[in-house]
């Protein structure tokens, strides 16, 4: 039994390396003369694909808010900037997109506040629009409870879900949230 096996494995393992001889342009261009080609020359690439990617690129809490009242007692306020890090400009609804502060605890997450961006005044026809390397910059202030200061906290960019429930204009959500670390006091 076990020379019937083996003997399968190696008559599977001769195949499989002549199959991919065979489908190797490399290797079909061997024994070919005339064409002056290179033989190890391989297609191009196709071109890598362009796409807006909203990152939220820095935050940093601040005791005070431009044209805006003090902070009350156990207020903070951050300000952050979002960037489009994509490839392409970044177009959507003004009322798509939010900053949200959160923690998460055994009991779920906990959502302590939220700002739309950008301001809705910044909408052409409808459209707000982020050029590559471009930035949102705002505010956000919220109040901690005692709970809130316990757990980690974190900021995450949020998107509006259209009626056809698509993927968010983003091509790579992986940097839409950050871990926040609160000051010392």
């Amino acid at each position: 039994m076990w020379k019937s096996m083996l003997a399968a494995l190696v008559l599977c393992t001769a195949c499989f390396a002549v199959a991919t001889l065979a489908g190797d342009p490399a290797h079909a261009q061997v024994g070919k003369q005339g064409k002056g080609k290179d033989k190890n020359e391989r297609p191009p690439q196709p071109p890598l694909a362009r796409c807006p990617d909203l990152a939220l690129a820095t935050y940093q809490f601040v005791s005070t808010v431009p044209d805006a009242a003090p902070l009350a007692d156990g207020e903070v306020a951050l300000m952050y900037d979002v960037r489009n890090s994509g490839s392409a400009p970044y177009a959507a609804s003004p009322t798509g997109q939010t900053l949200t502060f959160e923690y998460t605890s055994p009991g779920g997450t906990t959502q302590i506040a939220q700002t739309p961006f950008p301001d809705a005044a910044q909408a052409v026809d409808g459209v707000v629009q982020l050029g590559q390397g471009q930035s949102w910059r705002g505010y956000l202030r919220a109040n901690l409870t005692p709970e809130a200061r316990r757990r980690p906290l974190r900021l995450r960019i949020g998107y509006a879900s259209d009626i056809y429930h698509r993927a968010p204009n983003d091509c790579d959500t992986g940097n839409n949230e950050a871990v926040v670390r609160l000051p010392a006091q």
